[in-house]
């Protein structure tokens, strides 16, 4: 369907009459700017198909990211950081199965963190291997295509 064969368009849609080499060349000279457009409106296709490929999933990110910055070995990967556990302060009437807190002779220490340091921690890592060499920015920037939105993420080096 995209690909157009304006040589052979050109040749069926002119008369025999006209079908002289030096008729049919003038004809593809004028063809030409149509020929070139066509190309890059394939070349366009391709790349936007390519990016229609990816998502938010942990899966398709990870594939793109080492499509983009390390096709070689491939390790980059993303670590997911939402589902961790936190402990909660309640009051003994709210009865609740959360955790209470301990005392230091108990020997099981409880850290506590704010409401603000659950707002701002990032919901998922991408690791990047300490060897490769690349764009934090440009990263950033594509990474940010395809992330969902209130997501937070933090890109690290291992």
């Amino acid at each position: 369907m995209f690909n157009v064969d304006f040589r052979d368009i050109a040749i069926k849609n002119t008369p025999r009459i006209l079908r002289r080499t030096n008729r049919l060349a003038l004809f593809f000279v004028a063809l030409y700017p149509l020929k070139s457009l066509n190309k890059r409106l394939n070349e366009l296709r391709d790349k936007l198909r390519y990016k229609l490929l990816f998502n938010s999933q942990i899966i398709y990110l990870e594939h793109f990211l080492n499509d983009q910055f390390d096709s070689g070995s491939r390790g980059i990967y993303i670590v997911d950081t939402a589902n961790v556990k936190h402990n909660f302060v309640f009051n003994q009437i709210e009865q609740t199965t959360e955790s209470p807190l301990f005392n230091k002779a108990e020997n099981k220490p409880l850290s506590m963190l704010n409401n603000s340091e659950f707002t701002s921690k990032a919901h998922f890592e991408i690791m990047v291997p300490s060897s490769l060499s690349f764009n934090r920015l440009l990263m950033e920037k594509q990474v940010d295509q395809y992330n969902q939105a209130a997501t937070n993420y933090i890109i690290k080096t291992y």
